[in-house]
């Protein structure tokens, strides 16, 4: 029975997210965003977070979702190549890890890093508010860093190797 419950509870959240346009652009949002080494992974933490990012004082200036809903959020960006610190509407994500997309300006499932028993580990639904119990999420950033270096180094390595053949 109280499975039934939470599906009807998301069911009318996600409804709600629908109808009242959540997932739009939110200028005040975008403008509180700061790029961070790294994300609280604990409640305490980021209660902690929060309480300097002082969300609920830009709530009060904003008209992207009730109050009560504009929330701190730390979570990786659109690319997942490095973690942020934003206000913004809290909302529900789908199986996926959660992202802030600068563009859109909006929380959202980070659709390239959906949720497995490997990894990423994260829960098919959760709020967006709640990423911190997802430690995997910001993990993508660092491998997103490794591959990065990786890339790099081969280039590097590459246009030497053909410079000096050529120059050989």
């Amino acid at each position: 029975m109280d499975s039934w419950i939470r599906i009807f509870l998301i069911v009318h959240q996600l409804l709600i997210q629908g109808y009242m346009n959540d997932n739009r652009y939110c200028k005040e949002a975008v403008q509180t965003v700061k790029t961070v080494s790294s994300c609280p992974t604990s409640k305490e933490q980021w209660d902690k977070a929060a309480s300097k990012k002082k969300c609920w004082e830009k709530a009060l200036k904003q008209n992207c979702t009730i109050l009560d809903n504009f929330v701190y959020h730390c979570v990786i960006n659109g690319y997942g190549n490095t973690t942020l610190e934003v206000c913004a509407p809290k909302r529900i994500i789908l199986g996926h890890c959660a992202e802030f997309n600068e563009v859109g300006g909006v929380i959202q499932d980070q659709q390239l890093s959906p949720c497995s028993d490997v990894f990423p580990k994260c829960d098919h639904f959760y709020w967006s508010s709640e990423a911190f119990k997802y430690e995997d999420c910001y993990k993508l950033v660092e491998a997103n860093e490794i591959t990065t270096t990786l890339t790099t180094v081969k280039h590097v390595l590459s246009n030497e190797t053909i410079g000096g053949i050529i120059k050989g």
